[in-house]
């Protein structure tokens, strides 16, 4: 059962909110390929000047590239390779790991081009591709 929580400065109306946990759970659904009722989606709005706070709960080590990376690095899995061969109805991936580090990455652009403007997705990304080339 997936969880995603998503914290975000204030700004927009609930409709924008709802249509954004819908299109998580839609993705979500398609990526894992699992029913929708597992997922859950929450939205939390933090004030700018609360922000760096209420980073503070997420210990450095579970940050969303961290968990990217990790999930990436399990390897492959014979079981899911033959059922993506044969069915053809798995995501992407080389296992399970794989294909949820997959479905991240794509969620995190689709966030980042969805919510914000093209400028402000496009320094988001640049800080983003400039930290994670840092850390290798």
């Amino acid at each position: 059962m997936p969880h995603v929580a998503i914290t975000m400065i204030p700004g927009r109306d609930e409709k924008t909110k709802r249509e954004l946990a819908q299109k998580t759970q839609a993705f979500l659904q398609k990526e894992l390929g699992i029913d929708p009722k597992f997922i859950s989606v929450s939205i939390q709005d933090i004030q700018p000047e609360d922000w760096a706070k209420s980073m503070e709960q997420f210990p450095e080590d579970i940050m969303f590239d961290y968990v990217i990376d990790q999930l990436e690095s399990c390897g492959g899995c014979g079981a899911y390779q033959t059922r993506r061969t044969t069915k053809k109805d798995t995501s992407p991936g080389s296992s399970c790991a794989t294909a949820i580090a997959i479905a991240l990455e794509e969620m995190q652009k689709e966030i980042y081009h969805d919510i914000m403007d093209e400028d402000t997705a496009g320094e988001a990304e640049q800080e983003r591709a400039a930290d994670s080339s840092t850390d290798h």
